[in-house]
């Protein structure tokens, strides 16, 4: 079966593309409109922070830091909580970094005790005390509703810590 003209010469005109572009030939084109590919900040180490631009060691050291404090990122916004980065070095990074939600290192509600809990830098020590106290008294806890209907934690706080929760046994 033969393949029409038009449909022939698109595909002739994007090999050659292809072509050029894997040569390193640019044939006047530039190469303004090309990109770095995106750095996940949950699975980066150093080196590849330092990369970004306003990254220095020390900087890199505190953001590694800190993702393994918190079990990783849920969002590129909680680099702003790194202390001692600059709002412009957020500003110049942002576009350049994605946090994979699914490497988050969770913390199961209902077994985890107070060390554990104590070292996620969203809790309070008042909220770990609560939240040790109501398994003690009423057992498992079901899910994010409980703790906030029980005054468990701010409801404000949930969505902060709810990709860092699991509930199952």
């Amino acid at each position: 079966e033969e393949i029409p003209l038009e449909v022939r010469d698109s595909i002739s005109s994007y090999v050659s593309l292809a072509a050029e572009k894997s040569s390193g030939s640019s044939s006047g084109r530039s190469k303004v409109g090309r990109q770095k590919p995106l750095l996940d900040i949950n699975t980066c180490d150093s080196a590849s922070l330092e990369s970004l631009p306003g990254i220095g060691p020390v900087l890199s050291v505190r953001i590694i830091k800190y993702r393994n404090l918190l079990g990783g990122f849920a969002e590129v916004q909680q680099l702003k909580e790194v202390y001692g980065l600059p709002e412009e070095t957020y500003d110049l990074v942002s576009g350049r970094i994605y946090a994979d939600t699914a490497v988050i290192r969770k913390i199961n509600i209902n077994t985890a005790d107070y060390k554990k809990l104590i070292r996620m830098p969203y809790f309070e020590k008042y909220e770990v005390t609560a939240i040790l106290k109501y398994r003690e008294l009423k057992g498992r806890i079901g899910g994010m509703d409980v703790l906030i209907v029980n005054n468990l934690i701010a409801e404000e706080k949930a969505d902060k810590i709810k990709p860092y929760l699991q509930f199952g046994e």
